[in-house]
């Protein structure tokens, strides 16, 4: 007798363990993103080897750091203008969001793409959004490729686990 309970007890909580891990598998693919970055074009804000947690249940806003598809490869960047916004730049480094310089913490100048169709001033339409690297001498962004699609991003960055020399 103990040992057809001792099974049953075993039996349901294997059936538990196993709701459980079908939970957390739909967490991470519904909910939650996680990526290890493999590029240095965030750099210094996100870094090659870092493990790039995003939440994929809102649009991204202005400012946030997002994981998306360009070209058929995940690509991580900064949300610098959304829908119905006016961005200009120059070859000059002139940089603007709706007639007023953003309030960034980026150290390089924001120049266009060479060789790129987009063209200045271009404003964001609807249900996209403009994308660039804070490494702004890399130029593949929205620079380079135009605005993304919001149905191509993979969540705002809630989670940075920054790799530590392993």
């Amino acid at each position: 007798m103990k040992k057809d309970s001792a099974a049953a007890a075993g039996l349901r909580l294997g059936i538990k363990l196993l709701i459980l891990a079908g939970l957390l598998l739909l967490t991470l693919h519904f909910v939650l993103g996680v990526f290890v970055v493999h590029t240095n074009d965030m750099y210094p804000a996100v870094r090659d080897g870092d493990l790039f947690i995003s939440l994929r249940l809102r649009r991204p806003a202005r400012g946030d750091v997002i994981a998306y598809r360009a070209h058929g490869e995940r690509r991580f960047g900064r949300v610098v203008g959304v829908e119905g916004d006016v961005i200009e730049m120059d070859e000059g480094g002139c940089f603007r969001v709706n007639g007023a310089i953003p309030d960034e913490t980026v150290f390089y100048e924001t120049r266009p793409a060479a060789g790129a169709d987009v063209s200045y001033p271009c404003t964001v339409g609807s249900g996209e959004l403009f994308v660039l690297n804070d490494l702004r001498d890399n130029s593949g962004d929205s620079r380079l490729f135009g605005a993304v699609p919001c149905e191509d991003t993979e969540g705002s960055l809630i989670l940075l686990l920054r790799r530590r020399g392993w």
